[in-house]
């Protein structure tokens, strides 16, 4: 079996999984509190998040070794969290946030 061919029954098989997964919901919509939708909502983004972050692990590692990996990481850590303190940003429950984050309010892109 060629590989394109193989990459798209695999993809095939993924999406109608996801598919199939979400028929139950169908007829459970008015019994599902928006408490229970958002933690599942959560819950699946971090998933895909940790998925899609430990996936780089291994090529880093052999490509850097584990001392490279290590400051990266931390460098990627500390990036993110000086990113979410001085880039102004809004949350839906918080608000406003960052650095002079009035101004965002004024800065809407389309």
């Amino acid at each position: 079996m060629s590989v394109p061919l193989l990459g798209f029954l695999l993809s095939a098989a993924a999406g109608s999984a996801t598919g199939i997964g979400a028929v139950p919901f169908l007829f459970l919509k008015k019994s599902i509190s928006q408490r229970s939708i958002n933690s599942a909502l959560g819950f699946a983004a971090g998933v895909m998040l940790a998925a899609s972050a430990f996936s780089l692990v291994v090529p880093s590692m052999e490509m850097g070794g584990p001392w490279r990996f290590i400051v990266g990481f931390l460098l990627g850590g500390v990036a993110v969290d000086l990113a979410d303190r001085f880039i102004p940003h809004e949350h839906f429950i918080k608000g406003h946030e960052g650095l002079d984050s009035k101004r965002l309010k004024a800065i809407w892109l389309f």
